[in-house]
Order: structure tokens, then sequence, then C-alpha cells
């Protein structure tokens, strides 16, 4: 794979020669994408990592930001003001517990990712999250939406929120998480469960 510049999104990623149509964005950084700028921030832990080392699957070391990256993402993302931001997982704060595997001991999942977009989410300045990893398609927060499946517009997605934030009702066929309406004090005993991690 050799590094880019890419024109139609006006910054850096990663193409391979035999495919060039099909171009990887960096694992962070700040690209434009029609008429807005988006910020992205990939990485994930895979809780299924000793499962699949125990039965000799493939298993990447690089699967998250390294601390130095995640220096070196919070100094460039740092009081940009983006429309979008792009993640693979979320703020340990929006985690959607309830779609956590019950066999899975979160004891032993590394929570170093969600704890870091806890923090570079206070670094700059966005509109619209969207975030994949927990294997679901609905709305999170307002504002906040988890992809899986679905596939949508920006300006769909764009849309969407401003006519929320002017007073409109959301459709009535969107998927909205437990905590979608979740009140002050739901919201400050989870802030207790977040604090543990840190």
């Amino acid at each position: 794979m050799k590094l880019i510049y890419d024109y139609d999104i006006c910054g850096e990623v990663y193409m391979q020669e035999k495919w060039p149509n099909i171009r990887f964005l960096k694992d962070w950084g700040i690209y434009r994408m029609g008429q807005h700028e988006v910020a992205v921030i990939g990485g994930a832990y895979s809780v299924d990592k000793w499962f699949r080392l125990d039965r000799g699957s493939i298993w990447y070391a690089d699967e998250q930001l390294t601390e130095e990256e995640m220096i070196a993402a919070t100094a460039e993302l740092t009081n940009a003001e983006v429309d979008f931001v792009f993640t693979h997982t979320c703020p340990i704060c929006w985690e959607p517990r309830d779609l956590f595997l019950g066999f899975i001991d979160q004891s032993r999942v590394d929570k170093s990712m969600e704890l870091f977009l806890e923090e570079i989410f206070k670094c700059f300045n966005w509109k619209i999250a969207c975030f994949g990893h927990y294997h679901a398609d609905r709305l999170e927060r307002p504002g906040v939406e988890q992809f899986f499946k679905d596939t949508e517009e920006l300006e769909t997605i764009w849309e969407r929120w401003q006519k929320y934030k002017n007073g409109e009702e959301l459709a009535w066929w969107l998927i909205k998480s437990p905590m979608f309406y979740a009140s002050d004090e739901l919201l400050e005993a989870r802030e207790e469960y977040i604090n543990k991690w840190k």
C-alpha cells in the first residue's frame, strides 16, 4: 500500500496499486466529503481476541491506536471545526451496554480507545458523530448514530439532525437506543461507571 493525496476528499489515503479505485482513510485525520469537514479516528479492541488466538486465527496487534498515535491524533484534531466525526468505536460514555455479549468478561476488555475518544471529543468542535463496532444500526443520542449494515448519504444524516435541532420529530421508523432519551440522573449514574475505568 502506498500513501497518496486524494483531491476528491482533500487528504491523504492509502491505495493498493492493484485496486486503484479503492481508497483507505488514515487512522486519524480531517477530510472534506461533499460540503462537509469530517474527522476520522479509527481503532477498537476485538473482544474475540483470545478466542481467535486460541484457534490460530488472525489478530492484529495494531488494531488500536498506540499511545504515540493518540498524542499525534490529539495534536492534529485539537481545536478543529468539523460537521461530522467518524470513529470505529465510541467514547466510553456512549457505550451501548445493552449490546455487550453476555459471555464476554468486560473486565478483560481493553477500553483504552473508548477512554481516548472520551477525551479527544472534548478537544474539537463537531456536530454529528457516527460510529460502528457494536453491530447495530440505531440512533444512540441526539446527533450520534451507530452503523452496522445500513448506509446513508451524509446529506440525509445532516438534514435529519438540522431538522431535529429546529424542533422537528424524528421519523418513527428510526431505531433509538435505550439511552436516547436518558434522564440527567441516568447519565450521572453512567458517569460513575465511566469513572471506574479512568
